[in-house]
């Protein structure tokens, strides 16, 4: 490979996925602080996020192995989002979706603590390199969870024929992400980097031709599921939901009702005058 290739794929490349992987965990951001503010996830799907945590939090393992600040600082600010995301999903999801989050949560704090200390404490004579390549292999099954999320809702995407569930700046941040890893992995023969992330580009082409196909059932009525601190536009905004609800409101409850007042208003008004020159001719 040439001097200008390896400084592609062994700087640029993995310095591109860095920022490329902290805007891949902050895409759903706006979303989650909406969410926040209005006191309920709608149609988000919160599944992904635990996914981030345990996922950003297992690499950040591994650069400790490998010695590698391209790959911790590309997880770092991704496992305190996580974190932010998954317990605002915990305080706002229903009880089937908060059980099988904390249920989650538990997981990863059983295992990823476990494999460390295994890795630690009791093997201080293993080499190095089998260490990394225990951890290599728990951060590979992670990372394949965390891409493959999004389609914990795949049966109801093609049973409803829309794709509202899925987050498609999420999807396309992890092809980009998935993109710059392999190249980086592939410059420094680190499998354990190309593997899950080449995997990781198949999951997200396979979300984002979900997304196309099943683009005309999304419903206007549930923006969250795509709205993005990244990719803001009026359509997600909830401006056109507002503006249906006040046409709706006028035509239902203004004109109808308003008319409706005014004839029982008159016909109150007449009948009471009635009454009162009915009892002035009784009393004469």
């Amino acid at each position: 490979m040439t001097d200008a290739g390896t400084i592609i794929t062994k700087w640029v490349a993995p310095t591109f996925g860095v920022i490329i992987a902290n805007v891949m965990f902050a895409t759903p951001m706006r979303a989650v602080l909406k969410a926040r503010k209005e006191g309920t996830l709608s149609s988000l799907n919160p599944v992904p996020w635990p996914a981030i945590t345990g996922n950003c939090a297992a690499w950040i393992g591994y650069s400790y192995f490998k010695k590698d600040w391209f790959v911790y600082l590309a997880n770092q600010p991704g496992f305190l989002m996580g974190v932010f995301y998954s317990l605002t999903a915990i305080a706002l999801a229903k009880k089937r979706t908060r059980d099988t989050l904390i249920m989650m949560f538990l997981a990863l704090c059983l295992v990823l603590p476990t494999c460390a200390v295994v890795l630690n404490l009791p093997l201080d004579d293993v080499k190095e390199e089998k260490k990394s390549f225990v951890w290599g292999l728990l951060c590979n099954l992670i990372l394949v969870l965390y891409y493959s999320a999004p389609l914990s809702t795949l049966v109801s995407v093609v049973k409803t024929k829309s794709s509202s569930s899925l987050h498609w700046p999420s999807c396309l941040m992890n092809l980009i992400n998935g993109t710059c890893w392999v190249a980086y992995g592939f410059a420094i023969q680190d499998y354990f980097i190309l593997s899950p992330n080449a995997a990781g580009m198949v999951l997200s082409l396979v979300q984002m031709s979900l997304i196309f196909i099943y683009r005309e059932g999304r419903d206007p009525r549930r923006n969250t599921s795509t709205r993005s601190f990244f990719f803001p536009s009026k359509s997600t905004l909830g401006d056109s939901v507002d503006l249906g609800n006040s046409v709706n409101l006028e035509t239902k409850t203004g004109d109808m009702p308003r008319s409706n007042s005014k004839q029982k208003l008159f016909g109150d008004k007449e009948r009471q005058s009635q009454n009162h020159h009915d009892n002035g001719k009784d009393r004469v």
